[in-house]
């Protein structure tokens, strides 16, 4: 009996361990008490108490599954000669960051919908779940205007884009009737779509991709590589490495790197435009090159 026992033991931790690891990219998983930790308070000699761990394992796996199962999300192909996202900015100088943030994402969407900028509506975006992986990085063109600020005196301000990069963004929501709703808007947009400035309009209808089951981390690692191909043809080698960065709570603890980017929206209003720090998370993942093959042969 007890050698019995202790194998229904092993084989209750192997399927926990199976079970932590993938639920660990879970929103849903991060309030759950480890079950391995929960298991360790119970006598592996009685045999009730472990039939009761199986049974809560059980449980909560199922419980789990249809939670996460919710989860519907929306990839977005971010593609355009030119895109330039905000980053530090004065007036005589106005960067942009590597990557579109969830600010630009949400006034694309607000845009799409045709939210104008001081609906009240815009800020319910920022409970979307949000993703973006840098497919192509993108290299940065510095143009410069002349701006006559006031009569009689000019100032050359400059402005830095990114050229050719490829970016793929993806929201993801429990209402799956948003994200339907969200992808529709984006292919029949009420307002014009731009990435980052009104001068960098996408290249071409936006490429979009719903999934559900996963949220935007699994959507995106699971998406084939969408750089271009001559970029893909440069790249000598069959798996690349690419950025990925997403909120904080969708990315395990140990495989990220964290930090703080200001693109939580409070108000686009011209009068008072103002953001709030998110907490986010980036890693790499590896990614297969669909043109390696064709290069070498």
């Amino acid at each position: 009996m007890k050698n019995q026992l202790s194998q229904k033991m092993v084989m209750l931790k192997k399927s926990i361990q199976k079970f932590e690891k993938e639920f660990e990219t879970s929103q849903d998983f991060v309030d759950t008490p480890k079950l391995s930790v929960v298991l360790s308070k119970f006598d592996t000699n009685d045999g009730d108490k472990v039939a009761n761990v199986t049974e809560l394992l059980q449980s909560v796996t199922d419980g789990l599954k249809k939670r996460r199962c919710r989860m519907k999300t929306l990839t977005i192909n971010f593609n355009s000669p030119l895109q330039s996202y905000g980053n530090e900015a004065s007036f005589s100088r106005r960067t942009s960051s590597d990557y579109p943030s969830k600010s630009a994402v949400i006034g694309m969407l607000a845009a799409a919908m045709g939210y104008r900028r001081d609906d009240n509506r815009i800020t319910a975006l920022n409970d979307l779940k949000f993703a973006v992986r840098v497919d192509q990085p993108g290299r940065t063109l510095t143009d410069y205007q002349t701006v006559e600020w006031k009569k009689g005196t000019r100032k050359i301000t400059y402005r830095d884009y990114l050229q050719d990069a490829v970016f793929v963004a993806a929201v993801g929501s429990d209402d799956s009737q948003l994200i339907d709703e969200l992808a529709d808007a984006l292919r029949h947009p009420k307002f014009q779509l731009f990435l980052g400035r009104r001068a960098n309009v996408p290249a071409g209808p936006l490429k979009l991709h719903t999934v559900a089951d996963e949220n935007p981390v699994q959507a995106l690692s699971n998406l084939e590589w969408q750089a271009s191909t001559w970029f893909q043809r440069q790249k000598k080698e069959s798996v690349v490495s690419v950025d990925l960065i997403a909120d904080a709570d969708l990315l395990p603890k140990s495989l990220h790197t964290s930090g703080l980017a200001k693109d939580n929206v409070i108000s686009f209003d011209q009068r008072h435009r103002q953001l709030s720090f998110r907490a986010i998370a980036s890693q790499r993942i590896q990614l297969t090159n669909q043109s390696f093959e064709k290069n070498d042969s």
